[in-house]
C-alpha cells in the first residue's frame, strides 16, 4: 500500500507541474483545528484528490501528516503504547550543518510560529526572528485541489545587522519503504 501511495503522490506531483490544461479545478479547503492534543493545527484538504495535509504551528510549522486516502507517508514518532505523538515529518531549517549553524536556534526550529489563512487552499506560517542566528524564515503552503500535491514557498529573511550566508534547509522524515520527491 505504501508503494502504491508514494507512486500515485509522486504521479500527483509530476501532474500538478503539467500548467494550465489539466483540467478543471477542484474545491479545497483549509480547517483549523486540533491534530495529537496541539491546538490549533491547519489542515489542508483537496476532497476530489482523497488528500490531506496537517501543519502545527506550535512544533515550529512542521508539515507532520500528507496522506491519500488517510494514510499518511510522512513518519511521526509513536508513544510508548503505539500512539502517535506530535514531531517528525516536514520541517524548515537553515544550514548547511554543522560548517555554517553554529549554535541552537529554537526560533527556527523549535519553536511556535505565527499563521494564517491565505483563502481556501494556502496556510502562511512564519518564525519569530531568531536571535541567535539573525534570521527570520516564513513558507507559504498550497494544495492543489485537483491532484492534492503540496506546493510550498520558503523564505529567509537577514534580520542581521551585517551581512551573512545560510541556506534553507529541509528535513522531511518519511515512513520506511517509499520514497518523496522534491
Amino acid at each position: 500500500m505504501r508503494t502504491f501511495l508514494a507512486i500515485l503522490l509522486a504521479a500527483a506531483g509530476v501532474l500538478s507541474c503539467s500548467g494550465p490544461g489539466g483540467g478543471p479545478a477542484a474545491p479545497t479547503r483549509v480547517r483549523v483545528e486540533a491534530y495529537l492534543g496541539v491546538d490549533p493545527c491547519l489542515i489542508l484538504e483537496a476532497p476530489a484528490a482523497r488528500v490531506a495535509a496537517i501543519a502545527m504551528p506550535q512544533e515550529a510549522g512542521r508539515i507532520v501528516h500528507y496522506s491519500v486516502g488517510g494514510e499518511s507517508i510522512l513518519h511521526q514518532p509513536v508513544d510508548r503504547e503505539g500512539g502517535l505523538r506530535k514531531g517528525g515529518g516536514y520541517g524548515l531549517d537553515v544550514g548547511p550543518e554543522p560548517r555554517t549553524v553554529p549554535r541552537p536556534h529554537p526560533a527556527i526550529w523549535n519553536n511556535r510560529h505565527t499563521w494564517g489563512k491565505l483563502g481556501e487552499s494556502t496556510i502562511a506560517l512564519a518564525s519569530e526572528p531568531c536571535p541567535v542566528l539573525g534570521l527570520k524564515v516564513d513558507r507559504q503552503v498550497t494544495i492543489d485541489g485537483r491532484t492534492g500535491s503540496l506546493s510550498i514557498a520558503q523564505r529567509m529573511k537577514n534580520v542581521a545587522g551585517a551581512e551573512q550566508s545560510y541556506c534553507l534547509w529541509d528535513r522531511t522524515l518519511c515512513k520506511a519503504g517509499g520514497f518523496t520527491i522534491i
